[in-house]
């Protein structure tokens, strides 16, 4: 499941890094894609944390989400890849 308002919001912070990068201005993508971080983070505050499954994977920050938490997860590792190759990992 995906909200079509969040991921419109998520298309625009892909848009201005990629356009960032292209300009070869990575710190500007790298603040777009913290910023995509940070909207996911909103929405599961224990992204990170490995988990079995079961009803503690149901617990988020906010109280109807938007992105399904196994996506949200593979999003945030995906981006936190990024920054790590572009040099955004301070």
């Amino acid at each position: 499941m995906l909200d079509s308002a969040f991921s419109t919001q998520l298309d625009r912070y892909f848009q201005a890094a990629a356009n960032a990068y292209r300009l070869n201005q990575p710190k500007s993508g790298n603040k777009q894609l913290q910023a995509m971080r940070e909207l996911l983070e909103k929405q599961y505050d224990d992204l990170e944390e490995e988990s079995e499954g079961g009803d503690d994977d149901k617990k988020k920050v906010s109280s109807t989400p938007v992105i399904d938490k196994l996506a949200a997860r593979v999003l945030d590792f995906d981006l936190k890849y990024v920054i790590k190759r572009v040099g955004g990992d301070d």
